[in-house]
């Protein structure tokens, strides 16, 4: 079975229009606990104080495919809101 995935850009606030019920990042880090279901066990996710922006560059050059695979993903379905906006798809 492939996994189909469609990359698309937009700013944040433009996402509940395209998708409803989308909850827009908090303003501040949240401490979270909760219990692992399957073993009991009591688990805490710290917010961290470190930024993406000091994180290493992942851009890559991306180059049109000339696969045929790649080429029929145009023929598969794609909501609305995200084929007005610039977007990339891939599978795999």
């Amino acid at each position: 079975m492939a996994i189909y995935t469609t990359f698309f850009l937009c700013k944040p606030e433009e996402l509940p229009g395209g998708f409803p019920g989308w909850r827009l990042p908090l303003a501040k880090p949240v401490r979270r606990e909760f219990r692992n279901p399957f073993t009991g066990e009591l688990s805490v996710v710290e917010p961290t104080t470190t930024l993406a922006r000091n994180a290493p560059s992942t851009r890559r050059n991306i180059r049109p495919s000339r696969s045929r695979r790649l080429r029929g993903l145009s023929g598969r379905p794609v909501a609305p809101f995200v084929r007005a906006l610039p977007h990339w798809r891939r599978k795999g």
